[in-house]
């Protein structure tokens, strides 16, 4: 490529203008091959784009023979005829091995492929065969050589082993249950399970069986010959049959403990108001007594039963003859009919026996507003003159 370029020249009041042409040359268009080799191969690396070249081994010619061990670069400069240079890379690359073949552990009889990858072309030297997959039954350990050949024609060697181990064994857990429970059994040992009853493929089942049963799996594993079974029992203990004494008195709130029975002896009582094998009616209102045994099978069961506690306070129980109270349950107004027209006392207590209403009237026929009162369980107690008290319950909806 030329340029021209101006030149300017002055003495004293003269100046004088020059014009030359200046010629920059292009540096050479140098190029150079990288290839793949295998190992202990020789590459030729060939330069091409200029007049002469010298290589980083010192090597003056155009193409040079190199034997690496390992992927390696290589520089070139060539130089033209006009003097200029250019620098290029070669880069030399040593295939290395992706050979990938499975390791394998099997029975005794059993058989298992291997299967070999990361190359085009294969060949396993015994058992002989040209196929990326082989299958083999040894009898002992054994190792196994597959060389493989990729597409730069290099030829790699991967060595896999099959090792030998004893049949496998089916393990299983027993179990020991109460009537009515549930147990979990598991099979160990191999790759699939077949249970007989229950029918089931799976490795753990759950069983209630009625009575003590015996329960069998068979099974196979990867890699070995033949069928395994094993079996195992799940003991079945009674559950005793618990029962509580009902309480066919109606305590009062206050009165004396009652003596609770349970059976079989020896069990637990438990409940509001319990202590040891007695219920004391403190309080009024519906209590629930629970009575537990444990056999010595470790086997348990339990009954429960209810007490309901009046309030009675010493007041005699209400005639029908002498008080009606209606409608019961009560919704809205509750009615009482008390049959005279003497000066009464009417009260009505919760089941703790904490007065809620209080009133005194000369009516046979008297009203109470039930809306002042949440849903329960309540009683009226009416005081007629020269007459006992009497109470009756009511239940609030």
């Amino acid at each position: 490529m030329q340029h021209q370029v101006h030149i300017l020249s002055t003495y004293g009041t003269y100046t004088t203008a020059v014009t030359k042409t200046v010629t920059v040359n292009a540096a050479p268009n140098v190029s150079v091959n990288s290839p793949t080799i295998c190992a202990t191969q020789s590459a030729t690396l060939t330069a091409t784009g200029a007049s002469s070249y010298v290589w980083s081994t010192t090597a003056t010619t155009a193409s040079i023979s190199v034997t690496p061990t390992s992927t390696t670069n290589y520089t070139v400069t060539g130089t033209d005829a006009a003097g200029c240079t250019a620098k290029k890379i070669a880069t030399v690359v040593i295939s290395t091995s992706n050979l990938n073949v499975n390791a394998a552990t099997i029975c005794a009889g059993g058989t298992v492929a291997l299967v070999v990858s990361g190359a085009n072309t294969y060949t396993w030297t015994s058992p002989a065969s040209n196929s990326a997959t082989v299958n083999v039954s040894p009898t002992v350990n054994t190792n196994y050589t597959v060389n493989g050949t990729n597409s730069f024609g290099c030829v790699h060697t991967a060595t896999t082993s099959v090792s030998i181990t004893s049949s496998p064994t089916i393990a299983i857990n027993s179990a020991t249950i109460c009537s009515g429970a549930t147990a979990t059994l598991t099979a160990t040992g191999v790759s699939s399970y077949t249970w007989t009853s229950p029918a089931s493929n799976n490795a753990v089942i759950s069983v209630t069986p009625n009575t003590t049963t015996t329960y069998s799996v068979s099974g196979t594993s990867a890699g070995c010959a033949g069928v395994y079974s094993a079996t195992t029992m799940v003991t079945v203990n009674p559950t005793p049959t618990v029962s509580l004494a009902a309480i066919t008195s109606t305590p009062c709130a206050g009165d004396a403990a009652v003596t609770l029975n349970g059976l079989p002896t020896g069990g637990t009582y438990t409940g509001t108001g319990v202590t040891g094998n007695s219920f004391n009616p403190s309080t009024a209102g519906t209590f629930t007594v629970v009575y537990s045994y444990t056999a010595t099978n470790s086997c348990s069961s339990s009954d429960a039963k209810s007490i309901t506690v009046n309030l009675c306070t010493g007041i005699e129980e209400l005639k029908a003859a002498e008080v009606q109270i209606y409608p019961n349950p009560v919704k809205d107004i509750l009615y009482i009919n008390s049959n005279n027209t003497n000066l009464k006392t009417v009260e009505v207590y919760d089941l703790v026996g904490k007065k809620i209403i209080s009133l005194t009237t000369a009516e046979s026929l008297i009203s109470i507003n039930s809306n002042e009162l949440t849903n329960g369980v309540y009683f009226v107690r009416i005081q007629s003159e020269n007459a006992k008290p009497v109470i009756a319950r009511f239940i609030k909806n």
